[in-house]
Formats: C-alpha cells, sequence, structure tokens
C-alpha cells in the first residue's frame, strides 16, 4: 500500500498482508498513519474541549489518543485502489485527507455522522489528484466494499467499510 497524508507530510509504503496472514508490524504502521492528527494536536496544545469531555464523562483517560487499529477491511478497499493505480501505470500515492477521528474531532467537523465510521476506525477520504473524482468513486462503488460518497464539489471520495451504499454531496 502506498499512501500520503498532506496535513503531516507523511508517506507510507507498506505491506499488511502477506500469504493470507496480517502482518502485525506493518498493519500498526499503517494504523498510526491513518491516525487522528487533530486529536494529535489538541492533545499536544492541551485543548480545553478534552478536559470539558472528560469532566463530563464523556470521554475516559484511556480514550486520550489519537489512533486505534484500524479496521482491517478499509485497508483492503485502500489497497485495491492502489492496485487500481498501478495496474493502469499510475504512479502516485492514494492522498488521505481524513481517516480516523476521535469521538471529539468527529463532532466538530462539518457534515460528520455521529455514528461515523470514521470513529470506528473503517472510514477514510481520499483524493487521486491524477484521476477525476467522479471516476474514483465508480471504482469504489465497483469494489462493492463498503460506503462510497461522492464529494465533487471538495473534489474526495468518502470510503467506509459498512454496508454497500453509495451517494453524492
Amino acid at each position: 500500500m502506498w499512501l500520503t497524508r498532506p496535513a503531516t507530510g507523511e508517506q507510507i509504503r507498506q505491506v499488511y498482508w502477506r500469504d493470507g496472514q496480517l502482518i502485525q508490524s506493518g498493519y500498526e504502521a499503517i494504523s498510526w498513519f491513518m491516525r487522528d492528527v487533530r486529536f494529535e494536536r489538541m492533545l499536544r496544545a492541551k485543548d480545553r474541549r478534552i478536559n470539558k469531555a472528560l469532566d463530563a464523562g464523556r470521554i475516559e483517560r484511556e480514550h486520550l489518543t489519537p489512533w486505534m487499529l484500524m479496521d482491517p477491511v478499509i485497508l483492503d478497499i485502500l489497497y485495491a485502489y492502489c492496485a487500481w493505480l498501478h495496474s493502469f501505470n499510475i504512479n502516485e500515492p492514494v492522498v488521505l485527507t481524513s481517516a480516523l477521528r476521535h469521538m471529539l474531532t468527529n463532532e466538530i467537523t462539518e457534515g460528520a455522522a455521529r455514528d461515523s465510521w470514521h470513529v470506528k476506525g473503517g472510514a477514510t477520504d481520499i483524493v487521486i489528484p491524477s484521476v477525476p473524482t467522479a471516476n474514483a468513486a465508480a471504482f469504489g462503488k465497483w469494489l462493492s466494499g463498503g460506503g462510497v460518497g461522492l464529494y465533487a464539489s471538495k473534489r474526495f471520495v468518502h470510503l467506509d467499510r459498512g454496508r454497500v451504499r453509495a451517494w453524492k454531496s
């Protein structure tokens, strides 16, 4: 898998599955890469909203982490995108604009669903600069791995491991 994150300037090329086996180190590396970077910044800044949520009992101290192990199905979907690009000799990473979201950052994200797969580690928003957004969404629909949202005006595709469905916004 080959991914990049503009928000952090990071890039990863990692194998998480080989010969029918999960490769734990690769799986963990990709999961860390897909962490909630907004929540990570909130933690570093000691954002007051975190203490408010703790005091109100909305979150516990063990929830004060920007990462968790991602759902392997969303990794499989991302891998399919990487393989699709490779099959057309498109030599570029899939761009992640959002992946895991902590419940607090999900609450402050405009338009985010309350029960979002982002919070469960089962969703990502992607951009493929050299592929029209509608084509990237069409490939996701063809995969039938879960939900596919085409956000044409914002030029990204939402992918999740939920039930198979599609929408446009």
